[in-house]
């Protein structure tokens, strides 16, 4: 008993259903087994499962969230099904799984821009120009009160040695990392990924240079956290389990996933030439999908490309590897 369809009966009829259906689509399915009861030789199941649907002639994904009920009988020890019913809990309108993507895109991009809106306009004032830390820590100070996701809120100066809001002066020198010279040479900085220095963390650096007259006198910048930012990305989006969602710089690394222990990883490191054929697709195209094995797992992948991060943002559903798969 479909939603939104006459009941199909028959063996015939529903092997004709069925084989429309998978002539068109690539359905995978993660089961939550809900409530089983037993009498003599009939049983009822009632339960949860989410459905992915990939088009096989190309397309994006969609994703639904479906509860179902089924009744079985015992024939020759074997239980078959003899009906089963099932709907949506999304109403009638599917998930489209590229609208998830642009929604896990647009926080990293708001999150990020607004620190960097921020920084451009700080590095114009007095304070900042200065360029005498103890008159411009309150400022910055205040930009570390607004935003609890910064792992560092620093002043740099053109030797590299800084200062952050947290440490005061650190003793410490970023003159080798890879966004510096750049940056004293007046460029901004968003989306480089790093170990701070001076807190430890894995963080994204936002970066403006500060000018007096012509020449960059130093440099203000945030260290801000990928932690926090991918668990705020997974609290808003609400994805069901077996969904998967990440970022790539173009490098290849790990920025935002889903799962802490892969971020800051190289996915092309990980052993799975599928995955290294995927990966490099996804660093050299605007928006695609794509299809790799990972940990038996298959997985059916939607990205896009970041014009103002500069990183790949991926959208992935998995299923078991089967036999014909592997």
């Amino acid at each position: 008993m479909p939603p939104g369809d006459p009941a199909v009966v028959g063996r015939s009829a529903i092997y004709a259903r069925y084989a429309a259906q998978f002539s068109t689509t690539h359905p995978s399915f993660k089961l939550n087994r809900g409530e089983i009861g037993v009498l003599a030789n009939l049983a009822w199941l009632r339960g949860a499962y989410q459905r992915v649907d990939t088009p096989t002639a190309g397309g994006p994904p969609t994703m639904t969230t479906r509860k179902y009920v089924m009744t079985h009988r015992r024939e020759r020890g074997d239980w078959k099904i003899i009906s089963g019913c099932w709907n949506c809990d999304e109403t009638p309108l599917q998930v489209d799984a590229r609208v998830v993507l642009h929604g896990i895109r647009s926080i990293a991009e708001w999150r990020l821009g607004d620190v960097a809106r921020a920084l451009s306009v700080i590095v114009d004032s007095e304070e900042v120009k200065s360029s005498v830390w103890e008159t411009m820590v309150g400022l910055l100070g205040k930009l570390s009160a607004a935003d609890p996701q910064a792992n560092a809120i620093w002043f740099a100066r053109p030797d590299g040695f800084f200062y952050s809001v947290e440490m005061g002066f650190t003793g410490l020198n970023l003159f080798h990392r890879s966004y510096f010279p750049g940056l004293m040479a007046g460029q901004s900085v968003l989306g480089t990924l790093v170990i701070s220095l001076s807190a430890g963390k894995r963080s994204v650096i936002i970066a403006e240079p500060v000018r007096v007259s012509d020449p960059v006198i130093g440099a203000v910048g945030v260290s801000y956290s990928v932690d926090q930012l991918s668990q705020e990305t997974d609290e808003a989006m609400e994805l069901p389990p077996a969904v998967v969602f990440y970022a790539l710089d173009m490098n290849g690394q790990t920025a935002l996933h889903r799962d802490p222990a892969l971020m800051f990883e190289y996915p092309s490191d990980m052993g799975s030439d599928t995955l290294s054929a995927a990966l490099a697709k996804m660093l050299s195209e605007p928006s695609g999908t794509v299809e790799y094995t990972f940990r038996d797992m298959h997985k059916t992948v939607l990205f896009e490309r970041s014009s103002v991060l500069d990183w790949a943002f991926a959208l992935g559903f998995g299923d078991p590897v089967s036999a014909n798969m592997a």
